[in-house]
């Protein structure tokens, strides 16, 4: 599913076995986890994933109102996403069975 989110396939939602329900997923989430499948589990790779699958798709992030559309301005809030991606929702994706561990 992650992989297919990363060619722009369109989910919000993914499937938490350990609560017998779903949980919503941001794109940019989705994103990181298919980067991690691939990178080492640490921010700069997963930033570097996520810039170039939003790059790949023609998207870009939002830094409160501003739109980051290049590699080098989504850099900083990419590296912000990820550490958080990595500190909090990959461990409770974890604990819910959304991903193995």
């Amino acid at each position: 599913m992650a992989e297919a989110a990363s060619a722009g396939a369109p989910y919000a939602f993914v499937a938490a076995p350990a609560i017998g329900g779903v949980i919503q997923a941001s794109d940019t989430d989705l994103l990181m986890l298919a980067a991690s499948t691939r990178s080492p589990l640490q921010p700069a790779p997963i930033a570097e994933g996520l810039i170039q699958r939003l790059l790949g798709l023609g998207k870009g992030l939002k830094d409160g109102e501003q739109a980051l559309t290049t590699a080098d301005a989504m850099r900083p809030k990419a590296l912000q996403l990820a550490e958080g991606f990595l500190a909090k929702t990959l461990p409770n994706w974890r604990r819910l069975g959304v991903v193995g561990g």
